[in-house]
């Protein structure tokens, strides 16, 4: 992923337009993909996101469904956690 850093905030985006992953156990009809990849990063890697086309209206989503936001006003150890997992999950791409 390749992250989009803010000047402020408590969010950043993250481009995930590399990411490849199986999402059709959670094709839902009608979702976007980031909803789908959100929805897949829960249940297989444990990292709760923010599907980024939740914030523009229907005929718009498409312009934003390639990024997802990242909370970052968490713990400290919560980041660590996440740092790792993402790391992990980079060692087997």
């Amino acid at each position: 992923m390749k992250p989009i850093i803010p000047q402020g905030g408590y969010f950043m985006l993250a481009d995930t337009s590399s990411i490849e992953v199986d999402l059709s156990d959670s094709a839902d009809s009608g979702e976007s993909y980031d909803y789908r990849l959100v929805k897949w990063l829960i249940r297989n890697k444990k990292v709760a996101t923010i599907p980024n086309s939740a914030f523009y209206s229907s005929e718009h989503k498409s312009i934003a469904e390639k990024y997802i936001r990242f909370c970052f006003c968490k713990k400290d150890e919560t980041i660590s956690q996440m740092a790792t997992i993402f790391r992990e999950w980079a060692k087997t791409m």
